[in-house]
């Protein structure tokens, strides 16, 4: 991900406070057969409809406890997509486990999107020399004809050195990245798998992009993202904003609204936080303000495309270290985020811009 700031002369956007904001026998002998049938397979009979109408009810409950917040999204699944990322190794452009790891992904979307492509490009890496060939993976749901549409994305590489690992002597050594790549991965391929079930009220671009963290300096991060923007200006059809997702599966995680977002999304950052606390995610999505992150989101802000960074920043020790593994990371966050994105996908009413 990328590089925080420290926003103390920004404490007084929105007072710095909380605001308002998932069915006549003939004869005796048959006769007499008939009751003794009847009355030896009654009992049987009986019991496998309560038997039946018990499973009915436990389907019914399952089901109702599955959709008591309104929402599909499986917290599980989601941490399997998470662990499975990680497990291929670190994923650094020109690696053998970014190469599988993107076979990974773009299966997954061929699987589940209505359209699917790869934005393949080349980066010589200042450090070595070498020329890394990097893919963005794009995938779309009810894209076309959608009145809304929205750019949602996430970076699936990990950083190539652990710059920032409190032991010195693990610096050169790539993260595993399961929070700071594979979670918002994680988040976006459950949802585009749910949200293929039912129909979203709004069009999706599934924005999974590469070399934002290669680093080391931030002239070579968000590499993916700055291609991808590049063609923002003559899209056809128009995307109307987006909303990235990134370090978002840490325990516990609060996202707080990210200051490059406030600024520049205001509407969209009032309506998402609101929308998160009216269906009980208010503690996940806190109306205070966070840093200011530079991120994702920012090359296709300076595009023209209104876009939002969900992040959990406070990450620290574990931040671009060796230690961003899979058990600093939780499946109830996961799902957490995962409810609130398929909320928001599928409002009877979408939330556009001019509604406030």
């Amino acid at each position: 991900m990328g590089q925080g700031r420290n926003n103390s002369n920004t404490s007084g956007l929105y007072g710095g406070k909380r605001l308002a904001r998932k069915t006549s026998g003939r004869y005796l002998a048959a006769l007499v057969v008939l009751a003794l049938t009847v009355a030896v397979l009654a009992p049987a009979q009986a019991a496998h409809r309560a038997k039946a109408k018990a499973h009915k009810k436990a389907g019914k409950l399952a089901l109702s406890k599955h959709k008591q917040d309104g929402t599909l999204f499986d917290e599980k699944e989601a941490w399997t997509y998470l662990v499975d990322q990680v497990n291929f190794g670190p994923r650094v452009p020109g690696t053998p486990a970014h190469d599988k790891c993107e076979n990974y992904i773009f299966d997954q979307v061929k699987k589940y999107c209505d359209d699917a492509h790869e934005q393949k490009f080349t980066y010589r890496w200042s450090k070595t020399g070498q020329v890394l060939p990097m893919q963005n993976i794009i995938g779309t749901q009810n894209w076309a004809n959608s009145p809304v549409r929205i750019v949602l994305v996430t970076h699936w590489d990990s950083r190539a050195e652990a710059d920032q690992d409190p032991n010195p002597a693990n610096r050169n050594t790539p993260i595993p990245g399961a929070n700071d790549g594979a979670s918002g991965v994680a988040v976006m391929m459950e949802l585009m798998k749910v949200l293929k079930q039912q129909a979203p009220t709004v069009g999706i671009m599934y924005f999974i992009t590469d070399g934002e963290d290669l680093g080391p300096g931030e002239d070579e991060m968000y590499l993916g993202s700055i291609v991808f923007a590049k063609g923002i200006p003559t899209m056809n059809p128009k995307p109307t904003y987006g909303i990235l997702l990134d370090m978002i599966g840490k325990k516990n995680t609060h996202i707080p609204m990210e200051y490059n977002s406030v600024q520049n999304a205001p509407d969209l950052m009032r309506a998402f936080y609101t929308h998160a606390k009216a269906i009980g995610l208010g503690s996940t999505f806190p109306m205070v303000q966070g840093d200011q992150i530079d991120d994702d989101h920012l090359p296709l802000i300076n595009k023209g495309l209104p876009t939002i960074d969900l992040i959990d920043f406070d990450y620290r020790p574990y931040w671009h270290s060796v230690n961003d593994t899979p058990d600093k990371c939780s499946p109830d966050s996961l799902g957490k985020v995962g409810k609130m994105m398929e909320s928001w996908f599928t409002m009877p009413k979408p939330w556009r811009p001019g509604m406030g």
